[in-house]
């Protein structure tokens, strides 16, 4: 048992990754994402609770129709990321990076040795309960397809992202827009001057360096825009969010209907 990582091949062939968070603890939301084409499946543990169980009925299910799984944690703590990665996701995402030593730390809670410093068990869903893969195969193939996503949220963050954009392994880079905004203490206004010019210029140096920036789209313009300005990976929403604004749009159109019968 072993899935192909599509965010890993799109990275190197360089098409453009849709991904999509999912925050609702339900295999069949992953699934219904996956069946729709959607590249890259990220479980955002950072803000909604998701036990290891769960995670793990979640990668089965929308890996069997070609999406990529990931998990955004709540920190870089190496056990966790570790716990995760052997539950068979295909990539991690930590929030709130702020320095090249705390980037290079991610590194080696995600790789084996002799590239990093990740505890190996050889019978883990991740590595085909040690059914199919040699142990020596595993951790190669594991080292080499697994994709390593961070967020720099922070004005600190943002003053260090020379240092980050230095540390190999890192693959993809994403700006907090509203994280960076508090850190400003400008909480809300992602759209302040100060603010802007900062998350831009980051943005301008993740695209510059060769590491695959990750941007948001709401909708198609988004999507031309990122692609000019050199994007190759956007987030295009939630599982949360089509359910609260489908809902939100069928009732406010049943109401509307109903109204305009008792005219």
């Amino acid at each position: 048992m072993k899935y192909a990582n599509p965010v890993r091949q799109k990275l190197e062939e360089g098409g453009l990754i849709l991904c999509a968070m999912l925050r609702l603890p339900n295999p069949s939301a992953a699934e219904i994402m996956a069946m729709s084409g959607i590249d890259m499946i990220c479980i955002d543990n950072e803000h909604y609770p998701f036990s290891v169980e769960t995670v793990e009925r979640i990668a089965r299910a929308a890996q069997t129709h070609g999406a990529g799984v990931f998990i955004r944690v709540p920190n870089d703590e190496p056990a966790r990321i570790a716990q995760m990665l052997d539950c068979g996701l295909q990539g991690i995402k930590i929030p709130h990076v702020e320095t090249g030593e705390q980037a290079r730390a991610i590194v080696n809670a995600v790789k084996y040795a002799p590239a990093g410093r990740r505890g190996f068990c050889p019978i883990t869903r991740a590595a085909a309960y040690g059914l199919d893969l040699p142990p020596a195969e595993y951790t190669e193939d594991a080292n080499r397809d697994t994709v390593i996503a961070i967020m720099v949220e922070t004005k600190a963050g943002l003053e260090n992202l020379d240092d980050i954009l230095a540390v190999p392994g890192i693959d993809i880079i994403a700006i907090g827009p509203s994280d960076v905004a508090a850190s400003y203490g400008l909480p809300g206004q992602v759209d302040h001057p100060e603010v802007r010019a900062a998350i831009e210029e980051g943005q301008r140096k993740i695209i510059a360096s060769g590491k695959t920036l990750c941007s948001l789209a709401k909708n198609g313009e988004d999507v031309k825009r990122s692609l000019a300005s050199g994007v190759r990976m956007v987030q295009v929403g939630s599982d949360l969010q089509m359910l609260t604004g489908g809902f939100s749009a069928l009732i406010r159109e049943v109401q509307e209907g109903i109204f305009d019968n008792q005219k």
